[in-house]
């Protein structure tokens, strides 16, 4: 390869040791010979370990291992637990057994807890593990068999920035796991089973980026330019979200494509819109589970039973920021219930999940799960809100019934207010200090007093020790404070990467459409004619919390568009002359009263002398149309 022809993503020059890689590689029916036609063609040097998980039945004395042992080009051996984890070695997991990695790589094989309803081993655990203490050093393949083992578990080392791939259906003998994997949507690779080994080491020496603008790596206008095809394609701006997760993730798809240079990989985005949507899935995977963490939510239930006890009114409402698959909105339902028993039901409880991704979103509304994400729930818990439907879990209705989902962009779309709980674990780890620094106070805006934020364990309140006071540090849930008049957050608005002229353009019609436009202008004039059904008035403005118009209906001749820089702000539009008046039909309204007046005033308009009156109305909305929260109205 000449000079100018090298990689712009190279392998780190550090003198540390290589880190072992491990490749998690699960089965079921059809798998030995799938298994068989891997490991013959499996490079004698590539340096990793392969840990098996084969299906098996529990009383049945498996020859596995001396059968592979004999077309494997590496040694093969039966797992023992705590046994060290070598690399060019393959591990079979042995019959009425589970098996999982530690964090020092080492074997760990654990016996059935319970009555399983699942095939053994499970893939799952095995892949759940590497995902935990190997991260981007591991590597999941999915081969032939049945049913869905494994297509969790490759989430997860995808969300950890590892590497998933898939027997091609096509190849294995029965496709059901290879299939499941693949709509999952978290798969890197799909190939022939004689394929993988050779591929395996092909990831091993593909070069891994050291930074941006470093010497040998990806240039920043190169990462600017995947940025802003995000943001206009996926309408997702992701320029406050640290680097180097973003970068890994760029890396990957780069990887799976076999693409050397970065500026290769923005054309190839640029010329395939499908790519967007790979590099988009990859983005978002989060790694979640019920009860994930048993000992905060031990706290939060201690927290959560003490601030219901002190509320004046019978409504909850909480809010699941980046609630993946839903195991977390559906773990506040269960708490909620488990604090108010046979009391739910004198309770108006809403939970609010969102997620930036719709595949998330589609999969948690249906409820059901495989055994391996119920890892956390004691028996009791799992034997009282899930039903066995067909291998799976089902949450039961009442508790699905708490939960409300919807896609959300935390960094862009506005809050749901009025809240008693916001949890976000786990999603602050990626943003940037600056982008954190805007979330913490738009969602202490968005709690009542003295209502609770629980954040996941690496993280923390960092400078808003005026706002937050802790209540469980090892729980990391805190409670608001308030010092004065609860004002918004200023928000930007133009963060980030921007776009010129020229990309306008020429992305102007992936940005906007007329149709979205007008769906957008039919809704807010359905709200004003829901509101004004008992009034007979002619013109009416709807008027954001922040006090801005955001539409209009009628020809109203109070409005004046003032000079210089335009506002949408009410007091800049409108005639000076009512200002006062209606500042102090806004505080009424903010002091609770649902409707408030200016009373009349005579005006001079057009050469008419008119009376004018303003009336306000106060407009609840559960759920913000993009960027709207309308709370109140006037006429």
């Amino acid at each position: 390869m000449s000079e100018d022809q090298q990689p712009d993503l190279k392998t780190s020059t550090n003198n540390q040791p290589p880190k072992l890689i491990v490749v998690g590689v699960g089965a079921s029916a059809g798998g030995l010979e799938a298994l068989q036609s891997l490991l013959s063609n499996m490079p004698t040097d590539s340096g990793m370990a392969l840990v098996v998980a084969q299906h098996l039945s529990p009383s049945y004395k498996s020859m596995m291992t001396e059968l592979l042992e004999k077309e494997s080009t590496i040694s093969v051996v039966t797992a023992v637990d705590n046994a060290p984890i070598e690399p060019n070695k393959v591990y079979i997991c042995p019959p009425n057994s589970n098996i999982e990695i530690t964090a020092n790589d080492r074997i760990k094989l654990l016996s059935y807890p319970d009555v399983r309803h699942t095939p053994r081993p499970s893939v799952d655990m095995l892949f759940e593990s590497i995902a935990e203490h190997k991260n981007d050093f591991a590597i999941g393949v999915v081969l032939s068999g049945t049913g869905t083992d494994g297509s969790r578990g490759i989430r997860a080392i995808k969300g950890e920035n590892g590497f998933g791939i898939v027997q091609d259906p096509h190849d294995a003998k029965y496709d059901g796991m290879p299939n499941s994997a693949i709509n999952s949507g978290h798969v890197d690779l799909i190939l022939q089973s004689t394929e993988i080994g050779h591929e395996l080491k092909n990831i091993i020496h593909f070069p891994r980026n050291t930074g941006i603008d470093n010497d040998g790596t990806m240039p920043r206008e190169t990462y600017h330019g995947i940025i802003k095809q995000l943001k206009a394609r996926r309408n997702v701006d992701f320029s406050l979200y640290k680097e180097n997760t973003i970068l890994r993730r760029i890396e990957r798809r780069m990887t799976s494509l076999k693409i050397h240079h970065s500026a290769d990989y923005l054309a190839h985005l640029q010329d395939n819109k499908d790519e967007i949507n790979y590099l988009f899935n990859d983005m978002l995977i989060g790694v979640t589970s019920f009860f994930r963490d048993p000992r905060a939510f031990d706290n939060l239930q201690r927290e959560l039973t003490n601030y219901i006890q002190n509320k004046s009114n019978k409504s909850l409402r909480f809010w699941c920021v980046a609630c993946s698959t839903g195991e977390e909105p559906y773990t506040l339902a269960i708490i909620l219930s488990e604090i108010l028993g046979d009391k739910i039901d004198d309770y108006k409880i809403q939970i609010f999940a969102t997620d930036i991704d719709q595949n998330s979103i589609n999969f948690a509304r249906l409820a059901i799960y495989p055994e391996t994400a119920l890892n956390f729930i004691p028996r009791s818990i799992k034997n009282k809100y899930f039903v066995l439907n067909s291998e799976q879990y089902e949450v039961i209705k009442p508790i699905k019934s708490k939960v409300i989902f919807s896609v959300h962009d935390v960094n862009n779309d506005p809050p749901f207010l009025r809240l008693d709980l916001i949890t976000c674990r786990n999603l602050m780890i990626y943003f940037t200090v600056e982008l954190q620094r805007q979330i913490l106070p738009m969602f202490h805006y968005a709690l009542n007093p003295k209502g609770l934020l629980m954040l996941g364990q690496s993280e923390s309140i960092g400078v808003f020790q005026e706002q937050y006071r802790p209540l469980s540090k090892t729980g990391k849930i805190y409670e608001t404070l308030f010092v004065g008049k609860q004002l918004p957050p200023e928000r930007k608005a133009n963060r980030g990467v921007t776009l010129s002229t020229n990309n306008i353009q020429e992305l102007k019609p992936l940005l906007s459409s007329q149709h979205n436009r007008n769906k957008v202008d039919a809704e807010l004039a359905n709200i004003i004619a829901d509101t004004l059904r008992e009034y007979v008035l002619p013109n009416a403005i709807l008027l954001n919390e922040n006090q801005d118009i955001i539409f209009t209906q009628g020809d109203n001749a109070l409005l004046v568009r003032p000079t210089g820089l335009p506002s949408n702000n009410i007091f800049k539009n409108l005639h000076p002359q009512l200002s006062i008046d209606l500042r102090s039909a806004f505080h009424n309204i903010q002091n609770g009263q649902k409707i408030a007046d200016t009373g009349y005033q005579s005006f001079n308009l057009n050469g008419n002398n008119v009376w004018v009156k303003l009336i306000l109305l106060s407009i609840e909305r559960e759920v913000a149309i993009r960027q709207l929260n309308s709370d109140f109205f006037a006429n």
